[in-house]
């Protein structure tokens, strides 16, 4: 009846419908309980953390059990090929964000510690954004890969 990517999209849309009202909701509620009874925010934190504790055993496990094909297990040819298969990728994106933060690390090195403060709020935002393109493309290059498809231009660069 189902093919197995229609089914495995069938039991995720499940889970993820069971798991929203049940493994998230439980835990906010029991923090704005307590909080209001105790009017005290560390007690309602624990009783947060109990609840969510209590919903991941009796929901979120449960259904991950359920949806989640075992895999095979761990071995050093498999840990070995996942290793080639990812370094050029490491190798590329720590290459390209060493030379995207090479002047920062240059200024901290000249600037005294007061003015280093200021350097580095103003410097967070680019290294911010830089880390998140290269979050992007390693996702994108994945996606490719998986599907088989990678643009000529794309695995030029990967």
């Amino acid at each position: 009846m189902f093919t197995k990517g229609a089914c495995s999209r069938w039991t995720s849309s499940t889970s993820e419908a069971y798991r929203r009202p049940f493994a998230r909701s439980p835990p906010l509620a029991v923090f704005t309980v307590a909080l209001a009874l105790t009017r005290d925010a560390a007690i309602a934190g624990y009783a947060m953390a109990a609840a969510a504790a209590v919903t991941f055993i009796v929901v979120t496990y449960p259904l991950t059990l359920l949806e989640t094909p075992r895999s095979a297990h761990a071995s050093l040819s498999s840990i070995g090929i996942l290793f080639k298969n990812t370094a050029p990728l490491f190798v590329a994106l720590f290459m390209f964000n060493l030379i995207e933060n090479m002047p920062k690390f240059v200024m901290e090195g000249m600037l005294p510690y007061d003015n280093q403060l200021y350097f580095n709020a103003l410097y967070f935002p680019r290294r911010a954004f830089s880390s998140r393109r290269s979050w992007c493309t390693s996702r994108l290059s994945s996606a490719w890969r998986a599907c088989g498809r990678i643009p000529r231009s794309v695995a030029s660069s990967i």
